[in-house]
């Protein structure tokens, strides 16, 4: 008699092969089920980049489009906003580099192409920045404001470029009219050949009644032009 395939020997190894499949089958819908049960993670919220036109203008990108003024003469180039205008004063009996703001009206109120020597061009309003250029002398100039004797409030010490310097603020005597009052920031730099006297003018700030000035924040608008402008100052070869 034949017999049959299906032996103890073999019954036993399909028994051991059925049970393990059935433990691999089990193990894997429970798997199943706790990723399928399992919440998922709330992503970690992240702050919105902060886009270009969001952010505040470094002060780089601020003079990116400034024009470029540059005396062959004097040896020296700087850059200025892009709305003021470049003009030939009339100064000490010479022609000197000025650069108005758009918004700027003389003392007297005459446009700057009409003002004579006689003639104030410190501004009623607005701002003007002036250059003066010097043969280059030898003469002691102060390294601090404490040898300065000037006041801190008045003096303040900088670099422009490699360049060490003093920033002067000057104000108006108390005799001087209110509608006249101009004050101003200045700077002394020596190169090679020459020395440059940059000064810019402003109306100076009035006092008001509870003893504060009234016009703080143009002043500080026209420090930070004033101190933009030296940053882009370049002694030439």
């Amino acid at each position: 008699m034949r017999k049959g395939y299906f032996t103890p020997p073999v019954l036993i190894i399909l028994a051991i092969i059925i049970f393990a499949v059935a433990i691999l089958i089990a193990i894997n819908t429970d798997l199943v089920k706790r990723i399928r049960t399992k919440p998922t993670p709330t992503p970690i919220s992240s702050s919105t980049p902060t886009s270009d036109t969001d952010r505040e203008p470094t002060a780089s990108a601020e003079i990116a489009n400034w024009k470029v003024y540059k005396n062959d003469t004097s040896k020296y180039a700087l850059s200025y906003p892009p709305s003021w205008k470049p003009f030939e004063c009339l100064l000490l009996k010479e022609t000197k580099p000025c650069f108005i703001s758009e918004d700027y009206v003389s003392a007297t109120g005459k446009p700057i192409e009409e003002l004579s020597e006689k003639d104030s061009n410190d501004p009623k309003r607005g701002l003007i920045l002036k250059v003066f250029s010097f043969p280059k002398e030898q003469g002691k100039i102060a390294k601090s404001c404490k040898d300065a004797g000037i006041p801190n409030e008045d003096c303040q010490e900088m670099l422009v470029g490699s360049v060490h310097t003093l920033k002067l603020t000057y104000r108006s005597h108390e005799s001087v009219p209110p509608e006249l009052k101009v004050a101003s920031f200045s700077v002394v730099l020596l190169g090679e050949q020459f020395e440059h006297l940059i000064a810019m003018h402003f109306p100076e700030c009035k006092l008001a009644n509870e003893g504060e000035f009234e016009c703080n924040e143009s002043e500080k608008q026209a420090s930070k032009i004033f101190d933009q402008i030296l940053s882009t100052f370049q002694f030439l070869d």
